[in-house]
Formats: structure tokens, C-alpha cells, sequence
């Protein structure tokens, strides 16, 4: 699935997670993709999208995020301990 697919349909699924291509971030790493308000993002069951000390087994993002993700073929990773990521499986 292209970036750009894979970008709009987070956004569409979890309306709020302000996804966008990791190039946006740091200006250089273009197959990737960042979620801006990944420290701010709460889903309708309130809990946080993602959190390192919450999320123990999906090492810190919220389940539905990164099984919304591998269905898209990526991975969640954390960049530091607010910023979350993902990359292809």
C-alpha cells in the first residue's frame, strides 16, 4: 500500500491522530509515518493513543492503533518517549 494510503486511511479511522509522512518530521525519512498528536490523542474509549507506561505489550501504542497498522502493513515504534511512529513490517 502507498504512504499516502496508508496516511489517509489512519486519519479516517482515528480522526484526531494527525498522521503524516515522517519526511514532514524530520525532513529526510520519506517511507515512514508520524503521528503529530500522538502525545495529545486521546481514542473514544478515552485512553490515550499512545503512552510507553500504559501500553506495556504493544510497546506503548494504544492495541486498535497498531492493529489498525499491521492490517496496513506497519509497525508502531516510538521515536522518544511522546513522539510515536511507524514503519513497514
Amino acid at each position: 500500500m502507498k504512504l499516502e494510503k496508508a496516511i489517509n486511511a489512519l486519519n479516517q479511522k482515528f480522526p484526531g491522530c494527525d498522521a503524516a509522512s515522517t519526511q514532514e518530521f524530520n525532513g529526510r525519512d520519506v517511507d515512514g509515518i508520524w503521528f503529530k498528536n500522538s502525545e495529545q490523542y486521546c481514542l473514544k474509549d478515552g485512553l490515550p493513543m499512545f503512552d510507553r507506561y500504559y501500553w506495556e505489550d504493544t510497546f506503548g501504542t494504544h492495541p486498535d492503533i497498531e492493529k489498525a497498522l499491521n492490517k496496513l502493513g506497519f509497525y508502531s515504534e516510538a521515536y522518544d518517549s511522546g513522539t510515536l511512529m511507524a514503519y513497514r513490517q
